[in-house]
């Protein structure tokens, strides 16, 4: 069930790939607590962002480029979920620094998706255990070392599992 407060979220779905979003749409809206009020291939074309609970927001858009511009300006009005089928891992990261609350790959099951909008919707941090690895990886490449402490490592597994 995908609802904040007892109240149906409002999701919009940004992706160039019409076959992509009728496929999320379908899915988010299948048990029936949950209203996509766009789906749009441009997130120029959304209504006003505040107006919505979430965006779910593909990687690359229409042009191959990734979309951190697009996620600064819709983290700055609501809250962003990235969902793709795969992507370089430095625009993963940019898009999570522009503030994207987390990332599903398109290959998830229905369940991790369902679970990633229920957490980003309520203003939690989803990253799949692709995104944590990731994360992971690059925190360490500075020097060789990790910039985090072993608590924030921990910390950092238990949100990917």
């Amino acid at each position: 069930m995908i609802e904040t407060d007892g109240v149906a979220l409002r999701l919009a779905i940004v992706d160039d790939h019409p076959v992509a979003r009728r496929g999320l749409a379908a899915i988010l809206t299948e048990e029936g607590d949950a209203t996509v009020v766009a789906s749009v291939a441009d997130p120029a074309d959304l209504p006003d962002p505040a107006d919505l609970d979430l965006v779910l927001c593909d990687l690359y858009l229409a042009g191959g480029r990734p979309a951190v511009a697009a996620v600064r300006d819709l983290a700055s009005r609501t809250r962003v979920l990235m969902v793709s089928a795969a992507g370089r891992p430095s625009d993963m990261l940019a898009c999570v620094a522009a503030g994207a609350g987390g990332y599903v790959t398109k290959d998830s099951e229905e369940r991790a998706l369902l679970t990633a909008v229920h957490a980003v919707a309520a203003g939690e941090i989803d990253l799949s255990p692709h995104l944590a690895a990731i994360t992971r990886a690059a925190s360490r490449s500075a020097g060789g070392t990790s910039p985090l402490t072993a608590r924030e490592e921990e910390t950092l597994t238990w949100i990917a599992r």
